[in-house]
């Protein structure tokens, strides 16, 4: 990424507290600086970078921000951090943390009352990404008319979308989703035949700064730290194997992949590897970056559960992914299974032998990071099977799986992974 407006600040006493600058080459030298760059869109990266959200918001024209988040993220103690880091510049900050883990139509209603009643001029997101998603769509209804299901990229909503849009910051507290730097939001809402899934996307949405402070990640559970990164990798994996051309995407989820296998299970033995935990937060944004090549049935069919049953996304990708890559494994580009194998090391020659060694350590990696194996074990109950492929069906990520999926294709999927 090109580097910008370098402001140094006071460097850290150790290496210890150090962040690596993501970078293509395993020499790229740790830094001791609080980084800006500008891909894909403005972002200050580091330890200690949420000192910098005043300086920020007075940037986009905030001075009455609301602060969008959820209720972990001010038992976490990091919401306050977030309002003392705006009020030492004097901005006049609001807060909704009504956020729910399934980002509903509703918390957005809600979420909009308070923008509105509190004369907010801007929103600063904080927390995984469904706080994210949900203030960017918070942000969308603030200046258009919903309900949201009207901005569906399925029903050709993106076109509707303006540029008449307040600013918006987006602080990531977990290494996962990518919306922090992404185009679209994510939304469960409600039509006649139950919850669903709706897609908000649109280059507008795109936050107007990102901060990326991974003291912010350390506090999180371990479980929201195993199912985030799984979330991150599934991201790399399907854009990687999605039949869409993008080199450039194609080359980022390659490196983020071994990256990945390196960097998660370090920040699950050690929660406060302050490094690994940066270059995780770097990943999911790389991850986040690379939507445009498309995805797959691992999220087409995590849509369609989650619509229906509350369980953390990342940990449902994650079941769902070794499945996934079995039921891939005809459909996959030449050469595809051995470029992903040596991602993690392996030197196989065969596309059967490199797939079966990469599935091998996927679920090898879900039961160091205690994932459940079978969609069954995560709570999912056999009478959703029907809902959930139809859902997954209409979902849009399912025109770029490599494998082209009808109601028959999803059902062995399913039974792959109940």
């Amino acid at each position: 990424p090109s580097l910008f407006c370098i402001s140094p600040r006071e460097r850290a006493g150790n290496q210890a507290t150090c962040w690596r600058h993501y970078g293509f080459w395993s020499h790229t030298p740790v830094i001791e600086r609080i980084e800006r760059n500008s891909f894909p869109t403005p972002m200050v990266c580091g330890p200690g970078a949420l000192r910098e959200l005043a300086t920020i918001a007075r940037r986009t024209g905030m001075t009455a921000p609301l602060i969008v988040t959820d209720p972990g993220i001010r038992s976490f103690g990091i919401l306050d951090r977030t309002v003392d880091a705006l009020r030492k510049m004097g901005e006049r900050a609001q807060v909704f943390d009504g956020v729910s883990t399934r980002c509903t139509e509703s918390d957005v209603r809600s979420g909009l009352d308070v923008y509105h009643a509190s004369a907010a001029d801007g929103i600063v997101a904080v927390g995984g990404g469904s706080a994210v998603d949900a203030a960017k769509a918070i942000r969308l209804l603030t200046t258009h008319d919903g309900p949201v299901a009207s901005y569906d990229i399925m029903a050709r909503g993106t076109g509707k979308i303006s540029d008449a849009l307040p600013p918006l910051i987006a602080i990531p507290t977990t290494a996962g989703t990518g919306s922090e730097v992404s185009s679209a939001a994510m939304i469960t809402t409600i039509d006649d035949s139950g919850s669903k899934k709706t897609l908000v996307h649109s280059p507008k949405l795109v936050p107007d700064w990102s901060l990326l402070d991974p003291e912010l990640t350390v506090s999180q559970p371990s479980g929201v730290t195993a199912g985030s990164g799984m979330d991150t990798l599934s991201h790399f994996i399907e854009e990687f194997v999605s039949p869409r051309y993008h080199p450039a995407v194609s080359a980022l989820a390659h490196r983020g992949m071994h990256r990945i296998a390196r960097d998660l299970p370090t920040v699950w033995n050690k929660p406060e590897h302050l490094e690994a935990r940066g270059e995780m937060l770097m990943s999911a944004m790389l991850g986040g970056s690379g939507f445009v090549k498309g995805l797959g049935a691992v999220h087409a069919m995590a849509h369609g559960i989650g619509a229906l049953h509350d369980v953390h996304h990342g940990r449902l990708c994650a079941t769902l992914l070794p499945h996934a890559m079995e039921f891939n494994a005809e459909h996959l580009a030449p050469g595809c299974a051995v470029e992903l194998a040596q991602t993690i090391g392996r030197q196989d020659t065969t596309a059967a032998e490199a797939l079966a060694a990469f599935v091998d350590w996927l679920m090898g990696l879900n039961v160091s990071l205690q994932i459940e194996p079978r969609l069954r074990d995560l709570g999912v109950g056999a009478e959703m099977r029907d809902r959930a492929i139809a859902l997954a069906l209409g979902d849009h990520c399912l025109r770029t799986n490599p494998r082209p999926c009808e109601q028959a294709d999803l059902l062995e999927l399913w039974e792959r992974a109940w």
